[in-house]
């Protein structure tokens, strides 16, 4: 049995800028960019850019940064607490381990 397979070439756009720079007009359904502030990888879904990755972060706990400008399950380690957080329900939770006794 032979296989037959065809290739459909599709160009996307992909840009890099800050999120407060990405556009909103000129780009196409499934358009990529990469915010560098956030370090997060954005879809463009006809209307709205939407996260398709979290973002993965470390530095001191007081520039964590705001829950609201970051996808769902982004984490951060705060160095100087030596603590893991994760973004649940909009808002930074600490990560506990519990210790084995």
């Amino acid at each position: 049995m032979t296989i037959k397979t065809t290739v459909i070439p599709l160009l996307r756009k992909v840009i890099y800028d800050t999120y407060a720079n990405l556009p909103v007009s000129g780009i196409s359904e499934g358009d990529l960019a990469f915010a560098s502030d956030r370090i997060v990888l954005y879809r463009w879904d006809g209307s709205a850019w939407v996260a398709i990755t979290i973002s993965s972060r470390h530095g001191n706990k007081a520039n964590i940064g705001n829950a609201a400008d970051y996808p769902e399950s982004s984490l951060y380690q705060a160095d100087d607490e030596g603590k893991l957080y994760m973004l649940v329900s909009g808002a930074w939770v600490p990560i506990v381990v519990p210790t084995v006794v």
